[in-house]
């Protein structure tokens, strides 16, 4: 074969090489072009998403071209071999408000841009303001909605400048709502609490240094502020926290008379109010407003309740002592769980006023009557008849308080015992 022959077969076999390779070839097709937002807030991202499938018999590469508005903002190149599909992703953010028009190589869907919420948010309360190495404090932080849409803020409580602990809430337009953070400290100290800017100083003393409490019982307060007429010229809880008084012991009854929650002062004055679960609310919170620690007590009752006297609220008194401590159960998880609600923290719970014989109608002036016995010297007699029975009620009351506040501190409240063989009369409490 002579040399222009062979020429002309390399020749050729290359044409039918490429001829061969050209019939190869990777075509695409996009679908499934998702936004993952049809509304979103101005300053915050959106993701949109399409697919890209190779339907072609080889590897290629593909531009994904997103357009916002008719306008170029991101490209991206993928590669994608003979039958698969890959999923493109871009993320957009958007400052201005208005409809957006998403274009993604052809296919098209709308984004909606609206305006964001915007919060101010208060530290109204750190209580205790003082702490021992080693104990907590409770802050309270108002988060108000100032603007016309609603949406989600995210609370960062800072000590000294550091973000410590987070908090996302959903506040609805024009709304405020509250946040509770919880803070133990363990290196004495003074700190810094902040959140958005405001906030005040907490101050943490060692363990060994002795916070003498000086404290107050408030409940007439509420009736004789509202009702009676008294203390327009001076507040008596603000004088007293001014003047060096940090508990406010508060009592709480059975009853429950919603209208006083809010809107009360048109409101005529009708007896089951005093000490009412709203009732008590009212000065729980005057006492926080001022930084007081909380003491609430139990009167376990649907009146006033003491030594002398422990009556069964109405409609209890023929209950078993099984039903009187289910029904005690109930009543301190459903008080203690309102006031955690609405915000509160409350540093010491006294279950029972003067319970020494006695509570909820399981006491000597009702059912446990002890006739011809002297329940202030037999304590054999009043531990067996009273004191048995007692501890099942002050139990179930007690669980209930730890159902919603598993960390609550419990005082037993005891008023003029003589203990044997001392001649002395005991009056206090005691507790965990």
């Amino acid at each position: 074969m002579n040399k222009p022959a062979i020429v002309y077969i390399i020749i050729l076999t290359m044409i039918f090489m490429v001829v061969i390779s050209g019939c190869a070839k990777s075509l695409f097709k996009i679908s499934n072009l998702i936004v993952s937002a049809i509304e979103v807030e101005s300053g915050k991202s959106a993701t949109i998403s399409i697919d890209v499938n190779n339907i072609g018999e080889t590897e290629g590469t593909y531009p994904v071209i997103l357009k916002i508005n008719g306008v170029q903002v991101d490209e991206q190149d993928i590669t994608v071999g003979p039958g698969a599909t890959r999923q493109v992703i871009f993320t957009v953010l958007k400052e201005n408000t208005g409809s957006y028009v998403v274009d993604v190589n052809g296919l098209t869907a709308t984004m909606q841009v609206i305006k964001s919420a915007e919060f101010e948010l208060n530290v109204r309360i750190i209580s205790p303001s003082e702490i021992q190495a080693g104990s907590s404090c409770n802050i309270i932080v108002d988060v108000t909605n100032i603007s016309e849409v609603e949406g989600d803020c995210e609370a960062a409580l800072k000590i000294n400048g550091q973000i410590v602990q987070t908090k996302e809430i959903f506040v609805d337009a024009s709304t405020t709502k509250t946040v509770n953070f919880t803070l133990f400290e363990e290196k004495p100290g003074t700190y810094n609490i902040s959140v958005d800017g405001s906030g005040g100083t907490l101050m943490v003393t060692p363990l060994h240094t002795t916070r003498i409490g000086v404290g107050a019982t408030a409940y007439d307060w509420f009736a004789q502020k509202t009702w009676g007429g008294f203390w327009d010229m001076i507040d008596p809880i603000p004088f007293l926290a001014s003047n060096g008084f940090n508990w406010l012991r508060v009592g709480v009854t059975t009853v429950s008379t919603p209208e006083l929650e809010d809107n009360y002062s048109m409101t005529a004055w009708r007896n089951e109010f005093w000490c009412s679960r709203e009732y008590a609310l009212q000065v729980l919170k005057a006492g926080e407003k001022v930084g007081m620690q909380l003491c609430l007590f139990f009167y376990l009752s649907d009146q006033a309740a003491h030594g002398g006297k422990q009556k069964s609220p109405s409609g209890w008194e023929n209950y078993s002592l099984e039903e009187t401590a289910a029904a005690l159960k109930q009543h301190t998880f459903e008080t203690t769980k309102y006031y955690k609600d609405k915000g509160l923290n409350i540093d010491l719970y006294e279950i029972g006023n003067e319970i020494d014989f006695g509570i909820t109608g399981y006491s000597f002036d009702t059912k446990l009557y002890l006739p011809g016995i002297d329940i202030f010297h037999d304590f054999s007699t009043v531990r067996q008849q009273i004191w048995a029975k007692e501890a099942v009620l002050l139990k179930a009351a007690i669980e209930g308080v730890k159902e919603v506040d598993p960390e609550a501190k419990i005082i037993l409240h005891i008023c003029t015992t003589e203990w044997p063989g001392t001649g002395k009369t005991c009056s206090g409490s005691g507790g965990n």
